[in-house]
């Protein structure tokens, strides 16, 4: 089910993506990420990030370098960096890219659907869009979990 806080996140994305003109937030660079802070603006994760995605599903992908890996909300990684791209989890799934191939990871880091898609978009109400194929003459559709 996607929630209000997921579709703000998504929207977000979108923003930043219509802005830089870009068409996948785990192929670019993304604007520098900010502390996680509590209410009163205390720090609750040190800043050691390259980059860092909004927390969905109590889990958030973060960038150390050159590869993705996935973090609790203490900061702990759950899943070490390893993957080239990974957007935030939705439904249980993330989208995770290794080379040029998107697949899905569960919360443990392991496959749920193998690399195989040219791109792909999180989870929502039980299904993915994806695409086989390149930017230009590829085509979408949806995959289910």
């Amino acid at each position: 089910m996607l929630t209000m806080r997921g579709v703000r996140g998504g929207m977000l994305a979108v923003l930043v993506l219509a802005a830089t003109g870009c068409s996948s937030p785990s192929k670019t660079a993304t604007p520098a990420a900010a502390p996680t802070t509590s209410k009163t603006g205390v720090i609750v994760i040190n800043p050691q990030f390259d980059d860092a995605y909004p927390f969905s599903d109590g889990l958030a992908a973060v960038r150390i370098g050159d590869k993705y890996g996935i973090v609790d909300r203490t900061g702990r990684h759950v899943i070490n960096p390893q993957f080239d791209g990974a957007y935030p989890f939705s439904d249980g799934l993330a989208a995770v890219r290794i080379g040029d191939k998107y697949g899905f990871i569960d919360r443990t880091g392991r496959y749920v659907i193998n690399p195989q898609f040219d791109d792909a978009h999180p989870f929502s109400d039980g299904l993915a869009a994806v695409r086989i194929g390149d930017d230009t003459t590829g085509k979408w559709g949806y995959i289910a979990r």
